[in-house]
């Protein structure tokens, strides 16, 4: 059913998923280290999404989830307008989950009320 290719890439992404699932919880009760984490990872993943969405607007491509693979908008324009749809609806979704994990972050090191 699947390509090899296919199926490593399920099993790593699978594996990266229960990684994450256990260290979460375990740097959480390091309030510290959580709020670092929160504060670096979050602002990274919002600009990423954000220079996404220029990329589209200006140059005409996204990047899609094969690596470093372009997707240009007159050379494949349902792909391209699919990828770039899905940016945009989860912008807000991505930048508030950052908002929140950061006054979680924040209240748990006592910083705010």
């Amino acid at each position: 059913m699947f390509g090899r290719a296919r199926s490593s890439s399920i099993i790593v992404l699978v594996a990266i998923y229960a990684l994450i699932r256990a260290a979460v919880p375990l740097i959480q009760q390091f309030q510290l280290l959580w709020l670092v984490v929160v504060a670096v990872a979050g602002p990274w993943i919002v600009w990423d999404t954000a220079k996404q969405i220029f990329a589209a607007a200006m140059e005409g491509y996204v990047l899609t989830d094969v690596p470093e693979r372009r997707v240009y908008r007159k050379s494949e324009p349902k792909l391209f307008r699919n990828n770039l749809v899905a940016l945009l609806v989860m912008f807000p979704v991505i930048a508030a989950g950052a908002v929140l994990l950061l006054l979680d972050a924040l209240q748990s090191e006592h910083l705010i009320s």
